[in-house]
């Protein structure tokens, strides 16, 4: 099983848009969704809740708003069930269909993939100078 792992505080505007973009691969492609939030208010909590994947492919988890981002993404991720785990933050929507792809790779000989956004010139120029290079 594929889950990502979203860590968020106080941005339910970017979940439930994140949420509208995923409603088509949460009919039709085989993963979980699962959002660790800290935030100092309800309103991300209640954006899962009520929506029709929750407790099946979407799963929420609720920290204290004073527990720092470090601390929880490390709680998100011993928190995660899946076989493959993908960490995310809350501003990225994911194109779940070609992670899949991607994740037969591991099966067959990796045992970690890196994904970079080379339209993002910062991403860009790292991939070139630390990872291109030492293939």
């Amino acid at each position: 099983m594929f889950e990502i792992v979203l860590v968020t505080y106080n941005h339910p505007q970017l979940i439930e848009y994140m949420l509208g973009e995923y409603e088509n691969y949460f009919a039709s492609l085989d993963f979980v969704l699962s959002v660790h939030d800290s935030s100092d208010n309800d309103d991300t909590k209640n954006l899962i809740t009520s929506n029709k994947y929750y407790n099946k492919k979407l799963l929420y988890h609720r920290y204290d708003s004073c527990v720092c981002v470090d601390e929880k993404t490390l709680l998100a991720l011993k928190n995660s069930t899946g076989d493959y785990v993908m960490l995310a933050g809350d501003g990225w929507v994911v194109r779940i269909d070609n992670v899949l792809q991607l994740l037969e790779c591991l099966d067959k000989r990796y045992e970690i993939i890196t994904v970079y956004n080379l339209v993002i010139d910062e991403y860009e120029d790292f991939y070139k100078k630390h990872i291109k290079t030492n293939r």
